[in-house]
């Protein structure tokens, strides 16, 4: 960061070396393709409204809208690496003018009328700093503040032409993208982990949930407290915090948590701290926790039961909902249906407390995922506004020279990856699952590539890049001798093999493994803890082989790579497995990209 010197402008202070020019200065508009229904769901690919309402970057295989095309309207409303997509119109201000930049050249691709095309006739913006630069606040509050709105909010490429924004030089705009999508790399890997997460809680639910022969077959009514809620009359509704908070139906459920929206100091019906509660009007079933005291309005209704396994077992059952309902305007359930609602669960509270135990944990796990994903994007928000007014700068990292990542004086490569062994079994490892040494050396030929490290001790082995020095040179021995693994033989799906986990000076290892990576690498890693070996190895492999063609300075095709691979004795064969296919190898193209920008 550097100390920097500022400029009154029309749309605020900024640094003295930008400069505020309108987008219409190197951009050109054209509004989009529209055409009658039945020509759509085949022909040429199309970039709809929703794939830039919902993307930063279009490429070839976001864009999955087909639509038939003749000669003219093909070459008329053609799209091209760099373009920016805006979208044009919509229901709110707020939805319009939204970007996305086009990173691959689409090839037949066109544009859908919903959406105006800005092709660049100059090189003054970076074509990844397109990715954030439209969306800084300045830049939004004009363009919503200068929409035109009838039945839908609107937007043009004469009003998008004369926005102002302000631009720094390339190199820190080059700067600036990559901080930003670093960020976003991050955002990307949390949302992953998340639903990773999600499906194995989903799995487990199915395994624990299902009914076992021991378990007993009741009514909801027999084992539960229910109470039904009552709507107070709306004159003692309020927002000062008077009375209890009023949950009166899904509007007052998010994440399974109660939220609070209105208070009644009139309190019909009372759900404590702890219960469950349980919509009773569409969508019928929806379960969550109380999180405070509250009266329970006519769309819900509460339960006490003595642990959490009929919280998790009704979520389980809410689709089950369905077949009980009643209603002609809107399903709804009362209070005998919910009573005589048929439930299994085990004789056994010690079984039901080790059942919810497991899933409350998962849920823990899960919920602590996604306030860290929410305080990522706060930092990402709060990124943009600081680097696109350059309130904070980047310069400091363009003048200085960019610094190798070493093991520390003494430290040769043996030890070096006796570090990452111990730091990837902590990340890794597991007493059911530890650390394979394919795992282990997959990742870590990609985290020296993601740290641009060159180690020529990997080869090409049929798994994929394989270090033998790391098993045989010493490298574990030194990690077993410090304590930072321990070796553990397991049995999975009838086969034995033999791994690592982390042992009791695994944080000397780690400590070792910041100073030389940096806290981002640890984070990195990360993303690969329940990645399988089979997408490992083709990243592994088809970036091996994307750094041979570069040494060569022969062109990146899929064809390119599948050459280098056939022409390998240890590799050809790889060409027969199904996750060597075109579309897998494409996909780790992008992949790639992804994982070391």
């Amino acid at each position: 960061m550097v100390k920097t010197k500022f400029k009154e402008t029309e749309i605020g202070l900024i640094p003295k070396d930008w400069e505020v020019v309108k987008i219409g200065d190197s951009f050109k508009f054209k509004n989009g393709l529209n055409k009658e229904k039945h020509f759509f769901g085949y022909g040429s690919p199309i970039v709809n409204y929703m794939d830039v309402y919902k993307n930063t970057f279009i490429t070839n295989l976001l864009v999955k809208g087909k639509v038939f095309v003749n000669y003219n309207e093909q070459k008329s409303f053609d799209v091209l690496k760099g373009d920016v997509l805006f979208t044009r119109t919509s229901e709110t201000p707020e939805e319009i003018g939204i970007s996305s930049v086009v990173l691959d050249n689409l090839e037949n691709a066109v544009f859908s009328g919903f959406v105006l095309r800005g092709r660049p006739f100059n090189s003054s913006f970076d074509i990844q700093f397109c990715r954030y630069c439209f969306s800084g606040t300045k830049v939004r509050e004009q363009i919503i503040g200068n929409c035109t709105y009838t039945t839908r909010a609107l937007t043009n490429g004469r009003v998008l032409s004369n926005i102002q924004i302000p631009l720094p030089p390339i190199p820190e705009q080059q700067a600036i993208a990559k901080a930003l999508s670093d960020t976003d790399a991050w955002i990307e890997s949390l949302e992953k982990l998340i639903d990773k997460k999600r499906l194995i809680k989903q799995g487990a639910m199915q395994e624990l949930l299902t009914p076992k022969e021991d378990w007993e077959e009741v009514i909801l009514g027999k084992v539960a407290q229910i109470n039904m809620g009552q709507s107070p009359l709306s004159q003692y509704y309020n927002k000062r915090g008077m009375g209890l908070p009023l949950i009166q139906g899904n509007s007052d459920i998010q994440n399974r948590r109660t939220i609070i929206r209105n208070f009644t100091s009139s309190i019909t019906k009372k759900g404590d701290l702890g219960d469950i509660i349980m919509s009773v009007r569409a969508p019928v079933g929806e379960i969550a926790i109380a999180t405070f005291n509250c009266c329970l309005g006519r769309g819900v209704c509460s339960m006490k039961y003595p642990n959490r396994f009929l919280y998790h077992y009704l979520i389980f059952r809410e689709q089950s909902w369905g077949q009980v309902t009643t209603g002609s305007t809107f399903d709804s359930v009362n209070s005998t249906q919910i009573e005589n609602f048929k439930i299994h669960l085990p004789s056994s509270l010690s079984e039901q407390n080790r059942i919810a135990t497991i899933l409350s944990d998962m849920d823990a796990e899960i919920e602590a995922l996604q306030n860290k994903l929410h305080k990522a994007k706060q930092l990402k928000h709060g990124m943009m506004q600081e680097l696109l007014t350059g309130r904070i700068r980047l310069v400091e990292s363009l003048e200085a020279p960019k610094r190798e990542v070493e093991p520390a004086k003494g430290h040769n490569d043996q030890f070096n990856d006796a570090v990452l062994i111990g730091t990837m079994a902590s990340v890794f490892g597991s007493d059911k699952f530890p650390l394979t040494r394919f795992k282990y050396t997959k990742v870590s030929y990609l985290l020296k590539r993601y740290k641009e490290e060159q180690d020529a001790g990997y080869l090409k082995h049929a798994a994929g890049p394989y270090k033998p020095k790391t098993r045989y040179g010493g490298a574990e021995k030194i990690a077993i001798n410090k304590k930072y693994i321990d070796v553990v033989a397991t049995n999975y799906k009838g086969k034995e093999y033999e791994g690592f986990v982390a042992s009791k000076n695994v944080d000397e290892a780690i400590k070792y493994f910041e100073d030389w990576y940096g806290a981002d690498a640890l984070k990195w890693i990360e993303q690969f803890k329940f990645e399988k070996n089979d997408n490992l190895e083709l990243w592994a492999t088809v970036d091996m082989a994307i750094e041979d063609l570069k040494k060569k300075d022969e062109a990146i095709t899929i064809g390119s790579i599948k050459q280098v691979l056939k022409d390998n004795k240890e590799w050809k064969d790889k060409l027969k497995r199904s996750i060597f296919s075109d579309i897998n190898i494409k996909t780790a193209i992008t992949k790639l990209e992804t994982l070391f920008t």
